[in-house]
């Protein structure tokens, strides 16, 4: 019984010496990217764009970024080289950003106007439409067109069909036998 709870105890030591300093450098990794980008996202705002690029930079270099935090990261990144001029550079970066979420749309109220075009740029350069997809809105259209004529002549048309009019009078009945 003494043999096993000292197992046990040297495990638990040996647990605390080796595990739980790489549990809080990584959470001290995170903490790290987490105040990176923030202090990226303010240099941004207030115009040091070098120091944006330089802070995101070196977030980027950390190997524990999960996508969320990779994502931020590419945002202040793409928007800090189209406040430079450097187009090719946000393209790239857009690109990388679209990679890892191809869902993100940023919204012209809460992100520069350039950036919004810019990202949608991109999207259509990479998901270009489909061909004959725009046949699609001409069938669309042909079939509204369609059921529009279809409802109008019903309602239109009483009964299914034209009634039919006769003017002529049926003949007169019998005169009555006189007594």
């Amino acid at each position: 019984m003494q043999r096993y709870s000292r197992i046990t105890l040297i495990f638990l030591i040996n647990l605390q010496i080796i595990i739980l300093p790489l549990v809080d450098s990584l959470s001290a990794q995170t903490l790290s990217a987490d105040l990176l980008i923030e202090q990226a996202r303010k240099s941004y705002y207030e115009g040091n764009f070098d120091q944006a690029v330089a802070l995101i930079k070196t977030c980027l270099q950390e190997t524990t970024l999960d996508n969320l935090k990779l994502q931020e990261a590419y945002i202040v990144l793409a928007q800090t080289y189209l406040a430079k001029n450097y187009n090719d550079a946000a393209r790239e970066v857009v690109i990388k950003l679209l990679d890892i979420n191809p869902l993100y749309s940023p919204t012209i109220e809460h992100e520069p106007p350039p950036f919004v075009t810019l990202v949608e740029e991109v999207r259509q350069q990479n998901n270009p439409p489909e061909p004959g997809s725009d046949n699609k809105w001409l069938w669309i259209g042909a079939g509204g067109a369609l059921m529009i004529g279809a409802v109008t002549f019903i309602i239109f048309n009483k009964n299914g069909s034209e009634p039919v009019v006769n003017n002529k009078l049926g003949d007169p009945p019998p005169m009555p036998d006189n007594p």
